[in-house]
């Protein structure tokens, strides 16, 4: 999960028009095909992936295909109030194995997720690449040396998104495995980074260029 920086302009501007416009309901005043205001739907979303998110999922970083929506963090059955909150729009895909559709529909959603102690993270106030670290078959962990509490909302999110799912743990590690080839090849960090960049994670990558290169080529 990587760190979306959203503008406090940005946020201020959808607020002030989704108020003016006086939005109730999702699908049938903003997101649904039939929705008077869908185009605007789609221009914010495009924005969202484009310039803060830079085509990657917010929880996953796995590049975004086509078939993608925009996610309110905090669930807006439960916080209706920041239904049109721009703060609280993230894209993801939808995959009912991992990311926003595993939160909304299998990780038993509640308020103490959110705003517990143990609470998730937040990709838009808080950057969880600095808690976790990985493991070279492509396993998320949280660091050593963790508070307590760290640690337990690192594991939490991680839960709450799936994100040790097989599919994510698989291309996780063949990333890692193709970053250590690079760099046994020669290739310094900015030419590895040019190669994989198409690939996401970027988390992964940062992670597997900054491993000595004798422990990466043991493991593979």
């Amino acid at each position: 999960m990587h760190r979306i920086n959203k503008a406090e302009e940005d946020i201020q501007r959808f607020n002030t028009w989704a108020k003016s416009k006086h939005l109730r309901r999702w699908v049938d005043d903003f997101s649904g095909p039939r929705a008077p205001y869908n185009q605007a739907y789609k221009l914010i979303r495009a924005n969202i992936v484009n310039k803060e998110q830079k085509g990657l999922s917010a929880y996953t970083e796995k590049p975004l295909g086509q078939n993608i929506h925009i996610d309110h963090f905090r669930n807006r059955d439960i916080y209706p109030n920041l239904m049109f909150d721009y703060a609280n729009m993230l894209v993801d895909d939808r995959n009912d194995n991992y990311g926003a559709y595993f939160k909304d529909n299998h990780s038993g959603v509640k308020k103490d997720i959110f705003d517990g102690k143990e609470r998730i993270f937040c990709p838009v106030t808080e950057n969880m690449a600095d808690f976790i670290t990985f493991m070279f078959n492509g396993e998320m962990i949280a660091k050593l040396g963790l508070s307590e509490i760290y640690t337990a909302r690192v594991n939490e999110t991680i839960r709450v998104f799936n994100l040790n799912h097989k599919t994510l743990k698989d291309i996780r590690r063949n990333i890692i495995n193709l970053v250590i080839e690079y760099r046994k090849m020669g290739l310094d960090n900015d030419e590895v980074k040019c190669y994989v960049e198409t690939m996401g994670y970027p988390s992964v990558v940062a992670w597997a260029l900054s491993i000595p290169l004798e422990i990466g080529e043991n493991e593979i």
